[in-house]
Formats: structure tokens, C-alpha cells, sequence
């Protein structure tokens, strides 16, 4: 006779310092979206917004290396094996946990930090042709400041489609694999599935 396989219980997985930057990194992202967008006067907290998301990806580079064992680079960057298996068990629906970030996952955070890095640093050197001018501005030619602008503006679209993805990819998990992305990130914990079920001997 089959018995009823044991609770598990929720362990840690994201540490407090990591919850803190995922959710003030988004923060500052939909302020620099909104600044960016509405213009005037506004600008200059667009600026600031993006000297504080500087300051937090330099904390998620040195975090990557110090931090716990799930913030660790080392951690969730795994090699085209390991997400092949991955990408394997979500089309076959065969059930995977993992503490920190699974081997596809942890290439889009990669992704999407680079993307928002790209961002903050071509807005030091960018300028709207009215009063606004990156403080580096002034350190390179005109054409130059315009051609990154160009890129500013490029790149931006290249994060909604990022963030949008990375939402569609926790609707999915949540839908699909019954696995709730979201709260962790806010209470740090995670539930391991129970271990199968093991029949008795006759």
C-alpha cells in the first residue's frame, strides 16, 4: 500500500538583500520609464532615477560574488547543457525545482541586467536637444552624444520586451507548473515539492 508522501516545509532561497534590490531596481525602472516620458521639468528625476539604478547594478556586481548562495553568479549561470535539459522538462511538463534560479532564468536576469546597464550608462552621455544633457555630455563630441541618444531611446524598447517576457515567463510558471515566482521574491522562502511517493513493501 502506497503512504501519503511527507510535507515539506519552505526554505530559504532569496536573501533580503536581493529581494530589496529585484523590487527597488523595479521601482526605479517604471520612475525612469514615467520621468522619461513625460518630460519638462520632470528630467531631472530621471536623471537621479538613473544614478540610483547605477549605484544598485554595482551592488548586484558585487552581490553576484558575495551575496548568498542563490545571488551568486556561480550559482544559476549554468552551460548550454544544463538548459537544454531544462527547456527539455517545460516542454515534456516534467516537474524540476530549483532553490535559486533555473538554468534558463538565470541567463534572462543576465540579459536583462546588461540591458538596463546599457541604459543608464548611454543616459550619461545623452541629450534632448532642449535643456536636458547627461553629465558627460560634455567630455565627447555632439554627433557622438546623438548617436548614443539614438541608442538611449533603441534600448528602452528593448527592455519592455524584456520585462514583458519576464512577466509572460512568471504567468507561465504560475499557470502551467502551479510554481508562484512572485512570492518568494517578497517573503524569500520556497516549498520543495514533496519527494515521490515510495510503496511499501508486500
Amino acid at each position: 500500500m502506497a503512504r501519503s508522501a511527507p510535507l515539506t516545509q519552505a526554505v530559504p532561497a532569496w536573501d533580503l538583500f536581493l529581494r530589496l534590490f529585484h523590487w527597488t531596481l523595479a521601482a526605479l525602472m517604471v520612475a525612469s520609464v514615467t520621468t522619461g516620458l513625460l518630460g519638462g521639468n520632470l528630467m531631472k528625476w530621471h536623471m537621479w532615477s538613473g544614478y540610483a539604478i547605477l549605484g544598485l547594478l554595482a551592488f548586484r556586481l558585487a552581490w553576484g560574488f558575495l551575496g548568498g548562495p542563490t545571488a551568486r553568479f556561480s550559482a544559476f549561470l549554468r552551460g548550454p547543457g544544463a538548459v537544454w535539459v531544462h527547456v527539455q522538462d517545460l516542454l515534456a511538463r516534467r516537474p524540476s525545482f530549483h532553490l535559486g534560479h533555473n538554468p534558463l532564468g538565470g541567463w534572462m536576469v543576465v540579459l536583462m541586467l546588461l540591458a538596463v546597464l546599457f541604459q543608464a550608462v548611454t543616459g550619461l552621455f545623452a541629450n534632448d536637444d532642449i535643456a536636458t544633457e547627461g553629465p558627460l555630455y560634455a567630455y565627447i563630441s555632439k554627433e557622438l552624444s546623438d548617436r548614443l541618444t539614438g541608442l538611449h531611446k533603441l534600448n528602452v524598447k528593448i527592455l519592455y520586451g524584456l520585462v514583458g517576457l519576464h512577466v509572460a515567463a512568471i504567468a507561465f510558471y504560475l499557470i502551467a507548473r502551479g510554481e508562484n515566482l512572485v512570492g518568494p521574491m517578497i517573503h524569500g522562502r520556497k516549498t520543495p515539492p514533496p519527494p515521490n511517493e515510495e510503496k511499501d513493501s508486500p
